[in-house]
């Protein structure tokens, strides 16, 4: 029997050369799906499988080797010819696939799933389909939650090609370039819709899913999705905040304790860095340490940091903070170290400048667009103060935060105002 060929076959190509994610790396977000999917179901094998011209290709497997097929013998091939789920309950009494070598060979297919992966342009580019060697039926709930999690991971591909194409831009343009902000305003907003499905969709997941054994089991993986998201819409928030230049006009300057601080941010990072066996420590060195700061940008700067320290350390690596004051020039220097492998000077140096960033991250998954450290390095000279960079001769990375400290003068304006309010 012949492969069945879609109507619309040369704009489906289309659509799905344009997503170019074809022979693209793993994507972690789209094989914790197929996790989930293949647990649902309790079939050794899940796919997200695109389908090409002349094959079949695996953009995120479970319980599979290879990475593609010819799309003659792929039943994905059968899928995508309809918006419904495909089922085959025996593949050897199905005349379509009795002879086909992934029936009479390896992996021994019997039982097949598949939901179409629909587009946003409504084109069906391959399936989200689980396999399993014993012949069986599918329940009407294990067949709503494959479906779902083909949506999932339709808005999960659209935007890792949306996300490809935006570092792509701002890559080619230049750190000096005065107004980098033009490329970012649409391209930042149009980023926020299919985030907002992809967390949309996880959220509704976990509640339906709340009181249902499989959904309990796999809560973990809609975390992971769930979280990734979140990421990456604090990504798109940095472009936004980047294009609205204004954003440092209303800090407001106040005494701030900074122990009392930092051991806030670092308690939040509790688990995360539990997460990776890294440790996170602060030395206050004994000292009570007021500086003048706002609030809110305090927390950001001390939270981006020591977020970028962690994602350049490794797993049972160490980050440290050290806070120390310069009495003579009236500043408080905090240090964030972590032992990662490093930067070259040169690279240390632009730390700071929209759209450089360091290129050793041990998780290329958090990949950014290296406009987190150059906010950050704005809000401390916004504040009077400063952001640097500099290398630790053990091995590691140093950023050097300088703040104005609370002055006797300046304390006293603060208590005289309290009192007269």
């Amino acid at each position: 029997m012949g492969i069945p060929i879609p109507p619309d076959e040369p704009e489906r190509l289309e659509n799905l050369l344009s997503l170019e994610v074809l022979d693209t790396r793993i994507n972690y977000q789209l094989e914790t799906i197929t996790q989930i999917a293949s647990r649902t179901f309790g079939a050794p094998i899940a796919l997200v499988s695109l389908v090409d011209s002349e094959r079949q290709w695996f953009k995120a497997k479970w319980g599979l080797d290879v990475s593609e097929t010819p799309r003659e013998q792929a039943f994905c091939a059968h899928a995508i010819m309809d918006r419904e789920t495909m089922v085959v309950k025996d593949a050897t009494e199905d005349e379509r696939f009795s002879s086909n070598p992934l029936v009479t060979g390896d992996p021994s297919i019997r039982f097949y799933a598949g939901a179409p992966l629909v587009t946003q342009s409504g084109y069906s580019i391959g399936t989200l389909c689980v396999i399993d060697d014993k012949p069986r039926f599918a329940t009407v709930d294990e067949l709503a939650t494959l479906q779902q999690l083909a949506t999932l991971a339709v808005g999960i591909l659209q935007n890792e090609t949306k996300h490809a194409k935006l570092q792509a831009q701002t890559q080619s343009v230049s750190a000096d370039d005065t107004n980098p902000e033009l490329l970012l305003s649409s391209l930042a907003h149009e980023l926020r819709t299919p985030l907002g499905h992809i967390m949309g969709f996880a959220e509704l997941m976990q509640t339906e899913l709340a009181n249902d054994d499989v959904g309990i089991r796999h809560s973990g993986f809609l975390d992971i999705v769930r979280q990734s998201s979140e990421h990456l819409c604090r990504l798109v928030d940095n472009l936004i905040r980047f294009e609205q230049s204004s954003f440092t006009d209303s800090l407001s300057l106040e005494p701030i304790d900074l122990n009392g601080k930092i051991d806030q941010v670092v308690q939040s990072f509790s688990g995360a860095v539990a997460a990776k066996t890294q440790s996170l420590a602060y030395a206050d060195n004994g000292q009570n340490i007021s500086v003048l700061a706002d609030h809110t940008s305090l927390r950001q700067i001390l939270t981006n940091l020591i977020s970028n320290a962690s994602k350049y350390t490794p797993e049972n690596g160490k980050i440290t903070l050290v806070a120390s004051v310069d009495t003579d020039h009236d500043l408080c220097r905090i240090e964030i170290r972590d032992d990662g492998p490093g930067m070259p000077r040169d690279v240390l140096m632009a730390l700071g400048k929209p759209f450089v960033r360091g290129t050793t991250s041990a998780n290329p998954e958090t990949e950014g667009f290296g406009l987190g450290l150059h906010i950050t390095k704005r809000l401390c000279e916004a504040m009077n103060g400063s952001l640097a960079f500099t290398p630790i001769l053990a091995g590691g990375t140093c950023a050097n935060i300088r703040l104005p400290l609370v002055t006797s003068m300046q304390a006293l304006q603060t208590l005289d105002a309290t009192t007269v309010s």
